[in-house]
């Protein structure tokens, strides 16, 4: 699990460097500025990557099922039986994937504890949890709610979340939109979809804090070798505001808050 997430923020790693250098080739090369920001949301898809549910922090890939039926039911010993369990399996990216409709606010994604039916009474209800970290800028989700309190905030986010899309769309709507690959205010984002916008935003801020910073190496005879990030006058300092930080300190922040492995944290 942690071999495939090295790989692929290595493979990250290495896009948001050819961005830099030289972005229309990267584009032409398919390692350009879409293929990073594809990487980065799809990173926040369910049916791609399991986060921890208390700060969202990655715990493995979930590799996709017409990539891997070869060695699970033929290259590698086992039985069927196993075989079969794993492909189909929700460790894996299915053919099928209503999981990719998550960024949706509503029952079936992370938001599910409040957009189910509540439990009886005396039980818990896990809508009053809360979360520690991860999405705790949603207004209806506070850790230390009073019982109820959190589902009546998130019936009005879903209320605020139609009547937005209603104008959106000029016309009235149900919970019965929010399904399916629908254009949807910010107002109607699951937990997930919003900190994917977030993780969007800081990452083309970041490219255009240094893509003007790229500058070649040359050897003896003027001719370029390789290109590099100049580092002159940024600030490697830990509090370095966002504009004086150094790209290595600042891609390692940025990795830090969007891309970090649990295991390894």
């Amino acid at each position: 699990m942690v071999d495939a997430y090295l790989d692929c923020a290595g493979m990250a790693d290495a896009v948001l460097r050819s961005t830099l250098y030289d972005p229309v080739q990267a584009n032409v090369d398919a390692v350009g500025m879409y293929t990073l920001l594809h990487m980065v949301e799809d990173s926040f898809a369910d049916s791609h990557v399991a986060r921890r549910y208390s700060d969202g922090k990655i715990i493995y890939l979930k590799p996709w099922n017409l990539r891997t039926w070869w060695s699970y039911f033929i290259a590698l010993p086992g039985s069927p039986h196993d075989a079969a369990r794993l492909h189909f399996s929700e460790s894996h990216h299915q053919t099928r994937e209503p999981r990719d409709f998550g960024y949706l606010l509503g029952a079936g994604t992370d938001d599910d504890e409040c957009a189910s039916e509540p439990p009886p009474a005396g039980k818990p209800d896990p809508c009053d949890e809360g979360h520690a970290g991860w999405g705790s800028g949603l207004a209806w989700r506070e850790k230390s709610a009073a019982p109820g309190q959190n589902r009546r905030k998130y019936q009005q986010a879903v209320d605020q979340c139609l009547t937005d899309m209603g104008r959106l769309l000029n016309r009235a709507v149900s919970p019965a939109d929010l399904k399916g690959e629908a254009v949807v205010p910010s107002s109607c984002l699951s937990r997930r979809a919003l900190e994917a916008q977030a993780a969007v935003e800081e990452l083309l801020l970041l490219v255009a804090r240094h893509v003007a910073s790229v500058v070649p190496d040359r050897n003896s005879r003027g001719a370029r070798t390789t290109l590099r990030v100049r580092q002159e006058g940024c600030d490697p300092s830990a509090s370095a505001e966002p504009a004086k930080r150094c790209f290595a300190q600042d891609w390692a922040l940025y990795r830090k808050r969007f891309l970090a492995h649990g295991i390894r944290a």
